[in-house]
C-alpha cells in the first residue's frame, strides 16, 4: 500500500534542498496538514494504515510529533538551519519507508573527512549503509582471523 498523500513529492523538496543549494522553499504549512492527515488516519485505525503493526504506528507517530515541533511556527523551510532541515528530511523519510515498508529511505548525517577537522554532509540509503556495516563487519573479523591464526 502506498503512502496517497505528498509524502514522495515532499521527500524529494527536501532532498533536494539538502543534497543542493537554494531551491524553491518549501511550504511547511502543507508538510504541517499532510502529518495531521497520516496522525488522523491512523488514529482512526481504519482507514490506509489498518495494515501497520502497533509498534510502527507508534513510530511513525512518534517522528511525526517531532517533526511537527520542528516546523512548529515556521511559514517555509528557509526558515530551518540546515540541520533542522536535515532532521525534517529523515522523518519524513522514516515516516515514508514506514508506511510504505520500504528500505530505501535516504538517511542523511554529518561524517568528518579523515584527516581534517571539517565535516561532510553524507547522504545514503538504509541498504546501502546496513551493506557497507556489513563489509565493515566482514573485513574486520577476517583481519582479526588473519592475526590470531585461526
Amino acid at each position: 500500500m502506498r503512502l496517497p498523500i505528498l509524502a514522495p513529492l515532499l521527500a524529494l523538496a527536501f532532498t533536494a534542498s539538502v543534497h543542493a543549494g537554494p531551491q524553491k522553499p518549501l511550504d511547511l504549512q502543507v508538510v504541517a496538514a499532510q502529518q495531521q492527515q497520516i496522525r488522523a488516519d491512523i488514529l482512526a485505525s481504519g482507514g490506509n494504515y489498518r495494515g501497520l503493526s502497533a509498534v510502527k504506528q507508534e513510530e511513525v507517530m512518534d517522528h511525526s510529533n517531532r517533526l511537527l515541533r520542528l516546523i512548529d511556527g515556521k511559514r517555509s523551510s528557509e526558515e530551518l538551519t540546515e540541520a533542522e532541515r536535515m532532521q525534517a528530511f529523515n522523518s519524513l523519510e522514516l515516516i515514508e519507508a514506514t508506511l510504505n515498508h520500504d528500505n530505501d529511505r535516504a538517511v542523511c548525517r554529518y561524517e568528518k573527512t579523515i584527516g581534517s577537522n571539517r565535516k561532510t554532509r553524507v547522504c545514503r540509503s538504509v541498504a546501502e549503509m546496513d551493506a557497507e556495516r556489513e563489509r565493515n563487519r566482514d573485513n574486520l573479523q577476517r583481519d582479526q582471523t588473519r592475526s590470531t591464526g585461526f
